[in-house]
């Protein structure tokens, strides 16, 4: 059955690329050589090698992915495929049990992940960029990550400061953090009613420079984790403050932060690399496609998640 020439391959953790059978012109090949399907059917051809409407319409459905783009990452795997058979892999034992989807893999180790490697592919301009974007995160004075409930009113409000007194109250009695945030369904409702309204937040912050004074004050006054603050007014309105933990000084180097940093791009960056490793081997084969034959799929699609919302 063609259906046992088609294989579906996880490529890059999320790629799938569904396979088609060998070209007859690769004299290595040792799989199968199967009749062509009708010529209506084909919806791309890689070196002769078709793919169908049938293994299109598997692959979209596989992969939760358009008509289109199902028909690339086939016609990725179709040229994946043939690379890999004309290098004479089709001959491991591995690759006879598992076919094509084995025999793609194996490629991929031996050449592509060999080129594309973290110490290879993220470049120091990348790295320098990430740890410019994190220096917040990778050099910083000691900090306070808190929890605040905010009665929020631009003006001296005596009724929003009242609120807040009691919710004080409240969030003395509460234990845990999900507790003291909780308490801003109990008293959303008495907010609005005055003419405010009631904010829940996690804040990060440093002593000095990173909130308003009164704000950063009331929160390094703030001892234990689970301590609470007394009512605190801002430009914002009246805080309760929570604090949930305190969080070291840090100052972590470029070069300290690299090696982390280079682990963390590389999956990105590997799938930027595979993109244009594979359009490179795209280049040395003749892919036709026929995309008016993608309508059809297109409509059927369409009329399937249309009955699903009807339903």
């Amino acid at each position: 059955m063609r259906a046992h020439r088609a294989a579906a391959c996880a490529i890059l953790g999320g790629l799938l690329l569904g396979c088609s059978r060998p070209p007859p012109p690769v004299a290595q090949h040792r799989l199968p050589v199967l009749p062509p399907p009708p010529a209506e059917e084909v919806v791309a051809t890689v070196n002769g090698a078709p793919i169908t409407v049938a293994q299109v319409v598997a692959q979209a459905k596989a992969a939760g992915q358009s008509p289109a783009e199902a028909l690339e990452a086939l016609v990725r795997g179709e040229i994946l495929a043939q690379q890999a058979d004309a290098q004479g892999l089709a001959g491991h034992p591995d690759v006879q049990r598992q076919a094509r989807q084995e025999m793609v893999r194996r490629y991929l180790k031996e050449v592509f992940e060999k080129e594309v490697t973290p110490e290879k592919s993220v470049s120091s301009l990348e790295i320098r960029k990430a740890y410019q974007n994190a220096l917040p995160r990778l050099v910083h004075p000691p900090l306070k990550e808190v929890n605040h409930l905010l009665v929020q009113t631009k003006k001296d409000d005596p009724q929003a400061e009242a609120l807040a007194k009691e919710i004080r109250q409240r969030a003395l009695e509460t234990k845990a953090a999900d507790e003291f945030m909780n308490l801003y369904h109990s008293f959303d409702a008495r907010a609005r009613a005055i003419g405010c309204q009631l904010i829940s937040e996690r804040v990060v912050t440093a002593r000095q420079g990173w909130t308003e004074e009164p704000f950063a004050k009331a929160s390094f006054d703030l001892v234990q984790p689970g301590q609470i603050s007394p009512v605190v007014r801002t430009s914002y309105g009246y805080h309760v403050i929570r604090l949930a933990s305190d969080i070291p000084e840090e100052n972590v180097s470029l070069e300290e932060a690299t090696p982390t940093i280079r682990q963390s791009l590389f999956p990105r960056v590997q799938q930027r690399e595979f993109l244009r490793w594979i359009d490179n081997l795209a280049g040395k084969l003749q892919i036709r496609r026929y995309p008016e034959r993608l309508q059809e799929i297109q409509r059927a699609q369409e009329a399937e998640l249309s009955g699903q919302r009807k339903s």
